[in-house]
């Protein structure tokens, strides 16, 4: 009988630690638990004010990727009106023939015109001999 107390004893005592254990643990738990609560909602308010952040900056990047549209359009119609570097190339090409013309063109001009005003000088018999010839060489 004796041994069938101390079994019930230390039955029991078992029980009552396990309880004891089961309630002080849970308590450990509860205030675990309730630390991590407070963790997490702190965790929650910085990433939401964080991402309110970045929603401004959502909001300022929608305002660039508007301005760069406009940019691209802007440049897209420049592209189609400018002229090309050949182009310009050509042009001046051009004008610079041109431009090399009428000076032989005026050079031959005015050579003509010095050279029917020494005939008729010479025909006039306006110049001497020597004055004409002179002349005459500077035209050749």
């Amino acid at each position: 009988m004796q041994l069938v107390i101390q079994i019930i004893d230390r039955y029991f005592c078992a029980l009552y630690n396990s309880f004891y254990m089961d309630t002080e643990l849970k308590q450990q738990f509860k205030k675990i638990d309730k630390n991590f609560d407070d963790v997490l909602q702190a965790v929650k308010v910085g990433f939401d004010e964080v991402y309110g952040r970045f929603d401004d900056v959502y909001d300022k990047f929608d305002g660039v990727y508007d301005r760069l549209d406009k940019v691209e359009s802007d440049i897209k119609v420049i592209k189609g009106t400018m002229p090309t570097k050949e182009y310009i190339d050509d042009k001046l090409a051009d004008l610079g023939a041109e431009i090399g013309r009428r000076i032989n063109r005026a050079y031959e001009e005015q050579r003509l015109f010095a050279v029917k005003l020494v005939e008729f000088l010479k025909a006039d018999r306006a110049l001497k001999k020597d004055h004409v010839e002179q002349l005459e060489e500077m035209l050749a």
